[in-house]
């Protein structure tokens, strides 16, 4: 009798799974028990056929264990095999098509990606990092070899110091939507994008276990050649920070730009009798405020998206410095603790990779 649309269905027989090694064992045991083929199916929901062939291995192969599948017919060798790996080797920037054609194997894109995953070869986006030399790495080992042993309190009395560039609405990650195929290209589900720079500001920050600095936006210097940022405004930073953030016993870390290896602000440090930590050039992944600055882009972004569409008017200019120094508040100093925490764990991870970049 056809079951009524839209009826409840009571125990449905599931169709193309093989039976388990417990399923088998159930079959078996209700089988002993006395139970037929047809009361078996019905107490496990299954096809009498798929029952009665159950029996059949049971009883002629004298095991419980499912059935193993052949599988799909490989159709490619281990000669195909080795020369997309040589593609790959010789150039890892190829797509699947290039690959197709220069290895020579005549297989179909989704065989050659196939053959590549079961070699282990991933496929991601070239990750971007800063140009180290020779150079940068050997001292970025030396730098971590000393300090491979390190507590979680020596490093607890370093203060991280950095600058960053704000741009409104920069940074953000790729967003996924969802739409019928011939919205693609709707305007209501497109990203609008505005050619040239935004608003945007440089500010400094600096983070240490328990606590963190005030945001400060910097200034530029006029009377420099370009009116850009140098050694003046990063001292004006420096003095109105000085009592916020600094306490005997505590090491103040800083990048190796040419506005912090001046010799004024050199000169500043020794004045106010302030250890200065060394620190390896070209080595973002080693400080924590690097993240930290991705997490003050990321909640601006999703916490302020009026932002975007309020023009370049004074007032958005302001809208955009108070929204970064609310945000920069509510940072959760858990987080940053633990970012900062993290320290041996990014000492580790440029030693097992010989001085070369890592994931952080």
């Amino acid at each position: 009798m056809p079951r009524r649309p839209l009826s409840e269905i009571s125990n449905p027989p599931r169709r193309g799974k093989d039976l388990d090694s417990f399923e088998l064992g159930q079959i078996a045991g209700l089988h002993k028990a006395g139970l037929g083929v047809r009361e078996i199916g019905r107490v496990l929901a299954q096809p009498s056929s798929t029952i009665g062939g159950a029996l059949n291995r049971i009883t002629v192969q004298s095991t419980t264990a499912p059935r193993k599948r052949s599988g799909r017919k490989i159709t490619w060798s281990p000669q195909d095999r080795r020369a997309i790996v040589r593609c790959i080797r010789y150039n890892s920037m190829l797509t699947l098509k290039e690959i197709k054609v220069r290895s020579g194997v005549n297989k179909s894109i989704n065989t050659i990606r196939s053959i590549l995953k079961k070699c282990g070869l991933l496929h991601w986006i070239w990750k971007r990092r800063p140009h180290s030399t020779a150079k940068h790495v050997a001292v970025r080992l030396i730098w971590c070899t000393v300090r491979k042993d390190w507590t979680k309190d020596e490093w607890g009395r370093i203060i991280f110091s950095d600058e960053s560039s704000l741009e409104r609405g920069a940074g953000k990650r790729p967003q996924w939507v969802w739409g019928y195929r011939d919205e693609k290209y709707s305007h209501t589900r497109v990203k609008p994008v505005k050619k040239g720079r935004d608003i945007s500001f440089m500010i400094w920050g600096a983070i240490w276990i328990g606590g963190r600095s005030d945001i400060v936006f910097i200034e530029r210097d006029e009377t420099s050649p370009r009116q850009g940022y140098t050694a003046w405004s990063y001292l004006k930073v420096l003095n109105a920070q000085k009592q916020t953030i600094w306490s005997p016993g505590m090491k103040f870390q800083q990048d190796n730009c040419s506005s912090h290896t001046a010799s004024e602000i050199r000169d500043w440090f020794k004045a106010n009798d302030i250890e200065v930590e060394e620190w390896p050039s070209n080595s973002p992944d080693l400080s924590p405020i690097e993240h930290v600055w991705k997490i003050l882009k990321d909640r601006l972004n999703d916490n302020y998206p009026e932002l975007i569409n309020m023009g370049k008017s004074r007032k958005a200019f302001e809208a955009f410095q108070r929204a970064i120094i609310s945000e920069w508040a509510l940072i959760d100093q858990d987080l940053i603790d633990d970012l900062i925490r993290s320290m041996d764990n990014r000492v580790n991870a440029v030693l097992a990779a010989k001085g070369w970049h890592t994931r952080y």
